[in-house]
């Protein structure tokens, strides 16, 4: 999958919050992790989290750095390498 964040022409929103939200579980699996799990960990809603991973939710810039950062990512560079 390509990735996610860089808008192209005729990608949407909702496509966009769909590959965050996949790349997000992409990375929970390869962790072992569960949404709830992970949510606790980072300190955030697992509501939230639920729905940023559903691609419902629009996340704020810092819970994506948290997020990151929770993946073992150092920045939101690493996180979206191709941006």
């Amino acid at each position: 999958m390509g990735v996610i964040m860089k808008k192209r022409t005729g990608d949407s929103k909702s496509t966009l919050l769909r590959q965050l939200g996949l790349k997000i579980m992409k990375d929970l699996t390869a962790k072992g992790m569960t949404v709830d799990a992970f949510a606790l960990q980072i300190g955030i809603a697992r509501s939230t989290l639920r729905e940023i991973t559903a691609g419902r939710s629009n996340p704020r810039l810092l819970t994506l750095v948290e997020i990151a950062h929770g993946l073992g990512y150092s920045d939101l560079k690493a996180f979206f390498p191709e941006i």
